[in-house]
């Protein structure tokens, strides 16, 4: 496989994109890039600071402390790892409110072209997912999947790792949050969720009735008929 290339994987939320992300970059030595962990990171920075996450002013005031390093599947803000805080519920919900901010938006997607363009530039592959990845940041990368799932199967997968997690969360009350994630997703005015994934570039990937073994090997297999 020629290194060097961008494969973007983006979805709606509890669609399992990050989990593939990341196991696809491990299967093939690639850097993962979680756009996610991103806008996590702002809203975990605007928590700690006690602003306003529905202050857009405020939200950008901590772009100055965002210091945030990629290392595998760890989540760093300077030396600390917080991979483990930014999956919590506040942080989740909170990186959907900032991702609708315009300036949080541009000065995210800045950093995450450099961050893909320098390994890139390396000869790295790199695993990019997100909202966005293959229709703004990354639109010429060579792959683009669109990991989707049912509505009910995505709220169930969600209920049952918080379960997992020890997170206090029924699932109407999940199915309510995802509801207002897709909502905010789907028709934000900057890096919206693909409407027509197909017509944007990628290869559609429903994972319903999927493992993740399965899903991955779709996506694998995928790569290598293309590459």
């Amino acid at each position: 496989m020629k290194n060097g290339f961008v494969i973007a994987i983006d979805g709606p939320v509890a669609s399992g994109k990050g989990t593939i992300a990341r196991k696809l970059s491990q299967k093939i030595d690639a850097f993962y890039l979680h756009s996610g962990a991103m806008y996590r990171v702002v809203a975990l920075l605007v928590i700690r600071k006690n602003l306003n996450l529905f202050e857009e002013v405020e939200v950008e005031s901590v772009f100055n402390d965002f210091d945030i390093n990629l290392i595998g599947d760890k989540i760093f803000i300077k030396n600390e790892d917080v991979t483990s805080r930014i999956i919590e519920p506040d942080t989740s919900e909170g990186a959907s409110v900032v991702g609708v901010y315009p300036k949080v938006r541009k000065f995210l997607v800045s950093k995450q072209r450099q961050i893909g363009q320098e390994y890139v530039a390396r000869g790295q592959i790199v695993v990019a997912e997100g909202r966005d990845m293959g229709t703004v940041v990354f639109p010429d990368a060579r792959f683009k999947f669109f990991l989707t799932a049912d509505f009910e199967i995505r709220a169930r997968r969600r209920f049952e790792d918080y379960q997992k997690r020890g997170i206090n969360k029924t699932l109407s009350q999940i199915i309510d949050d995802l509801k207002i994630r897709d909502e905010r997703d789907t028709y934000r005015k900057l890096g919206a969720l693909s409407n027509e994934p197909e017509r944007d570039g990628y290869v559609v990937v429903d994972s319903s009735a999927m493992s993740v073994t399965e899903t991955l090997e779709t996506i694998w297999n995928k790569i290598k008929e293309e590459n």
